[in-house]
Formats: structure tokens, sequence, C-alpha cells
């Protein structure tokens, strides 16, 4: 039998609070170059303001380049020889595992409802990790989990064939009546 692997990304939606991160880093950006500017103004002969002026704004464009990319992460999950490893890329470069664990030791799964919501409440979970594009998407799902001594919980959207590898790796698990 071969092993099924399963690998997809989640792209984060601009909403909520990622959209006034990019906002308050592009007013930073602003700020940061107009404060430079006048700093040179008022510091330097006048003759060394146009080679000032161009350090400035490679200054400016390196600030950029290298904290832009951390402002909207995507997440990986991948599904396969009974694993579930989760990553975080950023600016499509930077890839850093935040998770990796076997299907079968995830304690409990399910869409994430109103019941779930309550029951993760009442729960002392010492870590969310929250892999979905926006807060609203219609199929989020949660994985209960433990790391070492800590119960953690995964928040993760999944489609039909991700949901049924999770079941066939680990059906105890299964939150009855609630998986579509």
């Amino acid at each position: 039998m071969e092993s099924q692997v399963l690998e997809y990304i989640i792209k984060q939606k601009t909403e909520g609070a990622l959209l006034a991160k990019k906002i308050a880093l592009v007013v930073g950006y602003i700020l940061l170059f107009l404060i430079l500017r006048i700093v040179i103004l008022n510091l330097s002969p006048a003759v060394l303001h146009i080679p000032f002026f161009l350090l400035n704004a490679a200054f400016c464009t390196v600030v950029v380049f290298v904290t832009w990319r951390f402002v909207c992460p995507e997440h990986e999950i991948t599904l396969s020889g009974g694993e579930m490893n989760i990553t975080t890329i950023y600016g499509k470069s930077i890839r850093h595992r935040i998770l990796s664990c076997p299907v079968n030791s995830l304690i409990e799964f399910g869409l994430y409802d109103d019941g779930a919501y309550e029951k993760l409440c009442n729960m002392s979970l010492k870590k969310n990790f929250i892999c979905v594009s926006s807060l609203s998407a219609p199929t989020i799902y949660y994985a209960i989990v433990d790391i070492g001594k800590d119960r953690s919980v995964i928040y993760f959207e999944a489609d039909e064939r991700a949901i049924k590898y999770l079941k066939q790796q680990n059906s105890a698990a299964a939150r009855a009546g609630n998986i579509k």
C-alpha cells in the first residue's frame, strides 16, 4: 500500500488585525524615511544632502525588504506517513516548523463550532496554534494534542481529503457527528 501525502498551503486574508499591522507598518516606513530625511537636512552640510538622501532611501528599502515578509505568513500543513506537520512560511522563502506530531496522538479533532468553542474554553490549554486564512472561514477544524506534558489545540482549515486521512489514521479521535 502506497503512503498517501497531502500537502496544502493556507494563505491569510488581509482583514482585521492583519490589515491594522500592514497599515501601521506602512505608516512606520514613511515616518522612518521622513525622520531620517529631516535629521539629514539639519545635521549635514548642503553638499552632502544628495548622497545622504540616497543612503536614506537605500536604508529604508532594506528595512522594508527585511520586515515586510513577516507581516503575512502562510501555513503549510502536510499529512503523510501518519504524521501531521505544520510549517509557517514567511515571505515565500523562510520556513519555520511549528508543530510535528503523529496523527494517532490527536486526542480529538472535529469541526470548530459552538459546541467545540464551549468545550475548548473549559479546557486548560497551554498553546493555541492558529493556521487559518480567516477566523470567519467556513471550514475551520480543531485538533487537541498533547505536546510533552502540555495539552494544546490546533486550529486549521482542511478539505475532504485531509479529514478523510485524519479519520483513517485516527478514527477514535474524530468527534462524532461533527465532521463534514
